[in-house]
């Protein structure tokens, strides 16, 4: 694990050298993870994830699937939503098959979420270019304020998803693939939902905070594309 943790941030450190302060300081990577319970291959995914939950500019995302509770063990945190998620991209990406652990990262390109110099090398892509939506998230008396503001975003009709999120989680597994492991989890996906849209590339609305949860907002895209904007509530 330690080797996982090395190789993650000595690249992504790497990329913050090599693209300069000014623009790391607005970079941001959003991570998707689509992980199982149930599936012997997602331990080290989840691992990974948690690695990068710690990074700044980094918003790591954990949507638990139930496509995998026929093998023995039902994902406590699994979700249909979660799988039908995974396969409209897939269906965008012109994949055949979905799969665990399958990370997305600004809803553009794949990885093996098991596979950390791939995934450090696709959040270092990503982090070369600012993204063009700035999103803040502002505690108020009635909730939670999210507010986003474009500069120079492409023409199209863009999202703005609220992920309600489980910052940690640790789960004794009694049966199935992962049966006798205690697997520690990071910002688990409880619900997400579209809850406005931009209107001349901006954005204001007050949410209500849900109890015992954080709240992620990012701008898609329409149709499930590119995530071109982001925020995690501190």
């Amino acid at each position: 694990m330690t080797n996982i943790r090395s190789t993650l941030l000595g690249l992504i450190t790497l990329l913050m050298l090599s693209v300069g302060q000014a623009q790391a300081e607005r970079a941001l990577a959003v991570v998707e993870l689509f992980t199982s319970q149930g599936c012997s291959s997602c331990p080290p995914a989840d691992h990974v994830l948690g690695e990068l939950a710690q990074e700044r500019d980094i918003i790591a995302l954990s949507y638990h699937v139930d496509y995998w509770d026929y093998m023995g063990w039902k994902d406590i945190f699994g979700r249909a939503e979660n799988s039908q998620r995974q396969r409209v991209y897939a269906h965008r990406m012109k994949k055949k098959n979905v799969y665990t652990p399958q990370m997305i990262i600004n809803g553009k390109v794949d990885v093996v979420g098991s596979r950390p110099m791939d995934v450090a090398k696709a959040v270092m892509n990503a982090k070369k270019r600012a993204m063009p939506v700035s999103v803040k998230i502002t505690p108020v008396a009635q909730g939670l304020l999210v507010s986003a503001a474009s500069n120079g975003l492409q023409n199209g009709t863009y999202d703005l998803i609220s992920v309600a999120i489980t910052p940690k989680a640790e789960v004794q597994i009694k049966r199935g693939e992962n049966r006798g492991k205690t697997i520690r989890y990071v910002n688990v996906v409880r619900e997400f939902k579209p809850i406005g849209q931009l209107s001349n590339g901006q954005a204001r609305l007050t949410v209500p905070a849900v109890d015992g949860a954080k709240l992620a907002v990012f701008v898609q895209a329409q149709g499930q594309g590119p995530i071109v904007g982001a925020a995690l509530q501190d």
